[in-house]
């Protein structure tokens, strides 16, 4: 049994966005080494994590091809190989939500572009964890037939350029 495992955050009637970084909390009990982690109607975001009693969680807009996003979502704790499972309030997750003067942080490697429509010249490249801020955007160019979401960021460090939206997150 999961003695005192209880979930923290996210608490009832909250809203989270795909593309921010959130923290999912939980008080650790006790007895229990390891946890699993799921998200309701969609599959498990980590498997035997260690129970610190924390997981920063980037939110994806898909997990294995099915949406993260709705209004009925709760996150289910239990002490990994077993199904005492304990739920989080009901949240939400919802689209991205980038403007001007969000701090960001590459979730991904990014060609940063001197303009969002010319693939052709590019700054530089930056990498997972690399941390700016937006400057302007967004910019919608056409790709292979849809339209990608380009944001000006001015990274802390290396090139500063337009940066392509699925590679972001929100901190």
């Amino acid at each position: 049994s999961a003695t005192g495992l209880a979930v923290i955050s996210p608490a009832a009637g909250e809203t989270w966005r795909v593309g921010e970084v959130r923290a999912i909390q939980w008080d650790k009990g006790s007895g229990i080494n390891n946890v699993d982690i799921q998200l309701s109607g969609v599959g498990f975001l980590v498997r035997n994590y260690p129970n610190v009693g924390r997981y920063d969680w980037i939110i994806p807009s898909a997990i294995n091809g099915v949406s993260t996003e709705g209004a009925q979502r709760v996150i289910y704790i239990r002490p990994s190989g077993t199904d005492d499972n304990k739920p989080s309030g009901i949240f939400s997750i919802s689209g991205k939500e980038f403007k001007i003067g969000y701090w960001v942080m590459n979730i991904d490697m990014a060609e940063v572009r001197y303009q969002a429509s010319d693939p052709l010249l590019t700054l530089g490249t930056q990498y997972y964890g690399a941390v700016g801020t937006i400057t302007a955007g967004p910019e919608t160019v056409a790709e292979l037939g849809v339209g990608a979401r380009y944001w000006r960021v001015d990274y802390q460090s290396g090139a500063d350029g337009w940066v392509r939206e699925d590679v972001l997150a929100r901190l």
